[in-house]
């Protein structure tokens, strides 16, 4: 049987670390930041397009998606390689027919599809 996620050990390890010091030393892994981003973005874009007609909410909810995007790519230019922008830069070197569903080109396409579109919806309201 598959386990996802950290083991138990892993997170009484980190618990522990937290209950000891408190705030001070206990510091968020990498995919937890990027979790904590993503869930900020999908916690704010999915009511901003549920409330599309109710005018003051829904441009308030953009806002809080505006300034999460403007996070992102403050935090893309940082340098850290695993939130940088060429993640989003396909590369097709190798893609053939034999490949063409598994290929990371594909992926990265389609991130940078929904980055754009993400990028559209807010620009434009």
């Amino acid at each position: 049987m598959m386990k996802f996620g950290p083991s138990q050990n892993q997170f009484t390890s980190q618990w522990r670390l937290f209950q000891q010091s408190g705030l001070r030393g206990f510091r968020l892994t990498m995919m937890n930041r990027i979790r904590i981003y993503h869930a900020t973005l999908a916690t704010l874009a999915v009511p901003a397009y549920l409330t599309g007609e109710l005018g003051i909410i829904h441009a308030w909810l953009g806002y809080g998606v505006a300034v999460v995007i403007a996070f992102r790519l403050l935090w893309a230019l940082s340098g850290e390689r695993q939130v940088g922008l060429m993640r989003f830069y396909p590369s097709f070197d190798g893609l053939n027919l034999d490949n063409a569903f598994t290929h990371p080109a594909i992926s990265k396409s389609l991130l940078l599809g929904i980055a754009l579109s993400l990028l559209a919806a807010t620009g434009t309201g």
